[in-house]
C-alpha cells in the first residue's frame, strides 16, 4: 500500500499496523489524507477507509491502484462516499481550489470567442430584425399576430422594419406599443412619477384594446424600448392583471428579444420574469442563445409558455442561423415539463412475483457481515483549540472499557496545514478523529461488533468538555461494513426480506 501511494504522488508520513480480534488494521498517514485498511479474520476481505483534506482529484485513483495491488480488480468492490470535513491552511489549497468541482472538458474556444462580451459593431437592424424572423418560425401557424414594445418614440420600428418582417415571415400584423409620456423621463426627478402612472394606463389599455381584434402570438422586446417601460410593460402582465395573459396571448406564446451589449443585463432579467411569474405553470422555458459574428456576440433571448415541442423547434431555428453568416449556440436553458401521453392506457400493472428473483436472493444470503461503522460530524460556533480537542479525545478513550484492551499508543498528526489527526486502535476496532483547524470535528469510529449506544457514548463522553464552544452534531452516517454487497445491519441477517414473499 504503501508503495502505491508513493506512485501515485504521496508523501507517506507514517504507517501503522494492529491486530485486533477480527482481523488486522493498518492505518496510514500522508500529506494528502488517511487511508485505513481493515482485514477480516476468517474471511477474504479488505475495507478501506480514505478520508483526503487534500489532492482530491488522486482519491479514485490511489483506491483503484491499492485494490489491484491486493490481488483484486474495481469490479469487485462496493463502496459508499460520505462529504466530510478537511484541513484549513495545506501547502496546496490554490492547487486544490482549482481543482475542485466539475470541469467543462468541451471548450468553446474554437465556437465563441472567450472574454468579455464586446458590442456588436453591425448595423444593429439587421441583425435585430433578420433574429426576430427566426425566432418566430417556432411558433406555429399562420396568421401571426406580434405585439412590439418600442421606445418613446413610435417612429422606433419603421414601416420599413414592419414590411421587411411581414415578408420575411408568417406575421400578418404588428402592433407596435411606446410610451411619448417618457420620451424626456428622468428618474431622479420626483414629478416625473405621473409619467410611469400614464405610461403603465396606456400600455394596458393599448393591449387590451389590440387583442380584441384576436391574441396575440408573439411579444417582441425592441432594442429601443429601455428598461424603464419594459418594466412597466411587464408589471401590466403581472401587478396589474393576473389574467392579461390569458387575455391577449394564445396558448403557445413567445416572449423574444435581444441583449446586444453588455450594460443591457436587465433584458435577461426581464424575459426571466415573464417565465417566472406571467407563465407560471410548465411547460414553460427561458433560453439565451449565444450568437456571434466575426469577433463579436450577442444574446437571443426567449421565453416560451406551453408548448411542449418547443426544444425541437428551438434547434431546428438554431440550425437555420448557424447557415447565415452568424454563429449560434443554445448556452442557457431553463424549464421544463412533463411530456404527458394523451390519451395513456397502460397495459396492465407489474408485480414483483412478476421478476425473477433468483440472483436478488443470491445476493441477500451473500452478505457477510464485518463491522459496523459510524461517522460523526460537530460544528462548533467557535474556534477550538488543538489542545483541548486532544485532552477530550484522550479522557474519552481512558474512560471506557475496551481502554484496557488497547495496545495501542494514541497517534497524533498536526503537520500539515492547520488541523489535527488523531487515531486509536483496540482488538475490537479503531477510532480517527479529523479536525479542520477552525470549528469542524469528523470522528470515523470503526468497531468489529455492532452496538449503536456504544458510538452514543462515545460522542457525549466527547462533547462534555466542549460544553462552553456548542459543540453539536450534524450529520451522522451509519454503514454495516462486510462482504457480499453488505447493506444488512447484523441484527437483521437471517430474515427474509418482504419483497421475497409477496404473491
Amino acid at each position: 500500500i504503501v508503495d502505491v501511494m508513493e506512485e501515485c504522488g504521496l508523501e507517506v508520513f507514517s504507517d501503522h499496523f494492529s491486530s485486533s480480534i477480527a482481523g488486522d488494521i493498518f492505518t496510514f498517514l500522508t500529506n494528502a489524507g488517511y487511508l485505513v485498511a481493515r482485514t477480516g479474520r476468517d474471511i477474504s476481505y479488505v475495507g478501506l477507509d480514505i478520508h483526503f483534506w487534500s489532492m482530491f482529484q488522486l482519491q479514485n485513483q490511489v483506491a483503484n491502484f491499492v485494490v489491484e495491488a491486493l490481488g483484486s480488480d474495481v469490479s469487485s468492490t462496493t463502496t459508499y462516499r460520505v462529504i466530510a470535513g478537511g484541513i484549513f491552511n495545506v501547502q496546496s489549497w490554490k492547487e486544490d481550489a482549482y481543482m475542485n468541482g466539475p470541469h467543462v472538458e468541451d471548450s468553446c474556444n474554437g465556437y465563441i470567442k472567450t472574454g468579455a462580451i464586446t458590442e456588436l459593431d453591425i448595423e444593429m437592424p439587421n441583425i435585430e430584425k433578420n433574429l426576430l424572423i427566426e425566432s418566430l418560425k417556432i411558433i406555429e401557424g399562420n396568421n401571426i399576430r406580434l405585439l412590439v414594445l418600442t421606445g418613446s418614440d413610435s417612429n422606433m420600428f419603421s414601416d420599413e422594419d414592419r414590411s421587411f418582417v411581414m415578408s420575411e415571415s408568417r406575421v400578418a400584423e404588428i402592433v407596435t406599443l411606446n410610451c411619448p409620456s417618457l420620451k424626456n423621463f428622468d428618474r431622479n426627478i420626483e414629478s416625473e412619477t405621473q409619467a410611469l402612472v400614464d405610461c403603465e394606463s396606456l400600455l394596458y389599455k393599448s393591449i387590451l384594446y389590440h387583442a380584441r381584434d384576436g391574441k396575440f402570438n408573439a411579444i417582441f422586446i425592441d432594442s429601443s424600448a429601455d428598461q424603464v417601460v419594459s418594466s412597466i410593460f411587464l408589471k401590466c402582465f403581472t401587478m396589474r392583471s393576473g389574467t392579461l395573459r390569458d387575455e391577449v396571448l394564445v396558448n403557445k406564446s413567445l416572449i423574444i428579444s435581444l441583449k446586444l451589449t453588455r450594460s443591457e443585463t436587465w433584458r435577461q432579467n426581464l424575459l426571466h420574469r415573464f417565465k417566472s411569474n406571467v407563465f407560471k405553470e410548465s411547460p414553460a422555458s427561458y433560453v439565451e442563445v449565444l450568437v456571434q459574428k466575426n469577433d463579436t456576440t450577442g444574446r437571443l433571448l426567449l421565453t416560451n409558455g406551453f408548448d411542449g415541442s418547443f426544444v425541437s423547434k428551438l434547434n431546428r431555428t438554431v440550425s437555420i442561423i448557424n447557415t447565415s453568416d452568424l454563429s449560434a449556440k443554445v448556452d442557457v436553458i431553463n424549464g421544463a415539463g412533463w411530456r404527458y401521453q394523451d390519451p395513456f392506457i397502460p397495459h396492465g400493472i407489474t408485480k414483483v412475483t412478476d421478476y425473477d428473483l433468483t440472483k436478488a436472493m443470491a445476493q441477500w444470503d451473500s452478505q457477510n457481515h464485518v463491522g459496523h461503522q459510524v461517522i460523526l460530524q460537530m460544528e462548533s460556533n467557535r474556534n477550538l483549540s488543538k489542545t483541548a480537542i486532544e485532552r477530550s479525545f484522550v479522557t474519552t478513550i481512558a474512560n471506557f472499557s475496551f481502554g484496557k484492551y488497547y495496545k495501542d499508543d494514541i497517534r497524533k498528526f498536526d503537520e500539515v496545514g492547520d488541523g489535527l489527526v488523531l487515531m486509536v486502535s483496540w482488538r475490537f476496532g479503531n477510532i480517527v478523529l479529523l479536525w479542520d483547524g477552525r470549528m469542524h470535528i469528523d470522528i470515523n469510529v470503526f468497531t468489529f461488533f455492532e452496538d449503536f449506544e456504544f458510538v452514543n457514548t462515545i460522542q457525549e463522553a466527547f462533547q462534555e468538555d466542549f460544553a462552553e464552544a456548542d459543540l453539536v452534531l450534524n450529520l451522522r452516517d451509519e454503514q454495516p461494513r462486510g462482504v457480499g454487497k453488505m447493506v444488512l445491519y447484523k441484527r437483521d441477517i437471517g430474515f427474509e426480506p418482504i419483497w421475497s414473499n409477496i404473491e
